[in-house]
Order: structure tokens, then sequence, then C-alpha cells
């Protein structure tokens, strides 16, 4: 094994380090778990857009990412399902989700 190789792993454990430094929010919802990024300055800004606007649906997609809005999406059956995901994500990231609505 060369000295390149074997630094690779270290450099992925160093990375997953830092990343975890920075910090993760995990919004719990139902039998799943989500991650989000703790500092809200990382948040696409189409994320605050969408919010602004209750348009629910959308700013979930942004919230998520593509990966685990597939994951969300296999347990969100009715447009109640979709806001009750959305009051528990803004109660865990420190918003006020107030009476939005997915419609």
């Amino acid at each position: 094994m060369t000295e390149e190789v074997a630094r690779k792993p270290r450099a992925r454990a160093a990375n997953a380090q830092k990343a975890e430094a920075k910090g993760a929010l995990r919004i719990n919802w139902r039998s799943r778990s989500f991650t989000v990024p703790a500092n809200l300055d990382e948040y696409p800004i189409e994320f605050l857009e969408y919010s602004m606007d209750n348009q629910v649906l959308k700013a979930t997609k942004v919230l998520l990412g593509d990966k685990q809005y597939e994951a969300l999406r296999s347990d969100v059956h009715t447009v109640g399902d979709l806001n009750d995901f959305y009051r528990t994500a803004m109660e865990t990231i420190g918003g006020n989700s107030g009476e939005s609505s997915a419609s």
C-alpha cells in the first residue's frame, strides 16, 4: 500500500469530522430521520423564497434535496402529511411554520 492510498481513508475521516463539527440538524419525523445544515446561512435562497410564499412542497424539496425528498415522499400521502413534516422541520430548524398550507 502506498503512502498516498493510505492517506485517503484518513482524509475522508477528517472531512467527516469537519462536517460534524460544522453541525447538522436532524429532523426526526415518524420513522425517518433527515439531515439539514445547522447554519441557516447555508440554506439555498430558494428555500427562503418558497417558505415566504408558503409553497411548502417546493420549500421541502429544496430543504431536503433529491435523495432525502424521495425517502420522505414514500411516507407522505396527503397534504396533511406534508404539512405535518414541514411543521416538524420548521420547529427543528428554529423557524415558525405558522399556518402554512401545501396547496
